[in-house]
């Protein structure tokens, strides 16, 4: 019997690592770890193995001849340095002192961000923001301030002035402007006017700009364009924009050596941009004209295929885009997954996986 026991507690203790590393999950439910019962159930699940060695101590069971009371006094202490370092004990502390350990609070004149001090922060003067006047934006709990700092995750914003300062959704982005500044999270948009600060459009949400005294800013991602024309700048998708002097991915200038007024996205896949002389596999910064792609018979296929008058190609993330050099472009054409071949397309010739050769047809 007693060889019985060890054993299931043997598996159950080999377990117990796996537990403590999925115990945060419990926790993962909106406003579980200020439920009192939640935390108190997870911190007496990661404590099973101090209970059973007391049972086994209290029944006169030694665990493979060690005294259980001795074991459960070493498993006591493991569980209290889990406490600490996954946070547990914290959170229980809080409970009992009243302090949230999620989210802004002042408790008893002190401020408080998920259970922390924020120190130097005005009680008297302190606010929080709430997402159902911003459309339910779940970033709007994560700020906050008082009479003398804003506040962005619980750490003051440096530089900051917090008068007068309201939050504003532009492109599905909450920016918080004041009289002078726009912020973003704990950034200060460089050289932005709040009176004008605007998107482009919203189906470009990387896209911004402001204008002070007839200047013109552009922005990717809250980051200034150092070379661009305003007047000229039109998004074409995604990261992808232009003016009349350059193409640009982001903040960067790409493929110099397009044609300005011809050069279009096209629009079948996203993946691919054309010219009057050239088509581009959009690949970042890393765009570059197809060599031999001829732009006047190009045409997009399925499952990443692309063809023109003299050959077909094969396109991937990692390889970019590869002539497929024996398939005949008259009889190629994409399938759906055959199972007896192993291909996705096929020519008079062979069948075809992801660009490669698999076998010859046999039929031709």
């Amino acid at each position: 019997m007693h060889l019985l026991l060890s054993i299931i507690t043997t598996f159950a203790l080999m377990a117990w690592p796996l537990m403590v590393m999925m115990s945060p999950m419990m926790l993962a439910a909106p406003g579980a770890m200020d439920n009192k019962a939640a935390v108190l159930s997870v911190m007496l699940f990661l404590l099973f193995p101090v209970g059973i060695f007391i049972l086994f101590g209290l029944f006169g069971i030694n665990y493979l001849g060690i005294n259980s009371f001795l074991l459960a006094k070493i498993s006591a202490v493991v569980v209290c340095i889990v406490f600490v370092v996954f946070g547990y004990s914290s959170l229980f502390i809080n409970m009992i002192k009243g302090v949230p350990n999620s989210g802004y609070a002042v408790v008893n004149n002190t401020v408080y961000f998920s259970g922390t001090v924020i120190s130097g922060a005005d009680p008297d003067s302190f606010i929080t923001y709430d997402s159902k006047d911003y459309e339910n934006e779940h970033s709007t709990s994560l700020y906050a301030s008082d009479n003398h700092s804003f506040y962005y995750f619980g750490k003051r914003v440096s530089d900051v002035d917090p008068r007068n300062i309201k939050g504003q959704l532009i492109s599905h982005k909450l920016y918080w402007l004041n009289d002078t500044q726009v912020v973003l999270r704990n950034q200060i948009i460089e050289a932005a006017n709040p009176r004008t600060f605007s998107n482009f459009d919203d189906n470009f949400p990387q896209w911004n700009y402001s204008e002070t005294e007839g200047k013109y800013t552009v922005y990717y991602d809250d980051e200034i364009l150092k070379a661009v024309d305003f007047d000229s700048f039109t998004p074409l998708f995604s990261g992808y924009a232009k003016d009349k002097n350059h193409i640009f991915y982001g903040e960067n200038i790409i493929v110099p050596e397009a044609d300005l007024q011809t050069f279009e996205i096209l629009t079948t896949s996203y993946e691919f941009a054309r010219d009057k002389s050239n088509i581009y596999y959009l690949s970042g910064n890393e765009t570059s004209a197809i060599n031999g792609l001829d732009p006047d018979s190009f045409e997009e296929i399925e499952r990443n295929y692309i063809k023109d008058k003299s050959g077909v190609y094969h396109y991937s993330q990692s390889d970019g885009v590869q002539r497929i050099h024996d398939a005949d472009v008259e009889s190629f054409s994409v399938t759906d997954y055959d199972e007896s071949t192993n291909s996705d397309a096929l020519d008079k010739k062979h069948y075809y996986m992801r660009g490669e050769i698999v076998s010859s047809r046999s039929d031709f």
